[in-house]
């Protein structure tokens, strides 16, 4: 099989990447972790951004508990420089959840 340099291609869950001029390739099998396994099921993760009021080092702080507590989300970050203070999450969360999530801890989001 040849692909042209710097492109992959992903069948059924696997992706065969050709590594820079090597002229070889190999195959990387995407596999989800199982739902009680405690790992993050990378298959499902997704980012979403939302606008927020999160705006300053104390909302940060007050927030993080939460945020950090949420075994779904794999990551987030706040742009406090934003006019929109954009809230990025990775995780396994849909935005309704994401939501919920930040206005328990007192702040508010939409998405973007």
């Amino acid at each position: 099989m040849s692909l042209p340099a710097g492109e992959i291609l992903q069948v059924a869950g696997a992706i065969l990447y050709p590594p820079g001029g090597t002229g070889q390739y190999f195959w990387v099998f995407i596999m989800p972790n199982p739902p009680d396994s405690g790992r993050p099921n990378f298959a499902l993760m997704k980012t979403l951004q939302f606008k927020t009021n999160i705006n300053c080092g104390g909302c940060i702080k007050a927030v993080t508990p939460t945020l950090n507590g949420e075994q779904a989300i794999s990551s987030w970050q706040v742009d406090t420089t934003s006019p929109d203070k954009i809230l990025t999450i990775t995780g396994e969360l849909d935005e309704t959840q994401v939501i919920a999530l930040v206005e328990d801890a007192g702040f508010q989001a939409q998405a973007v």
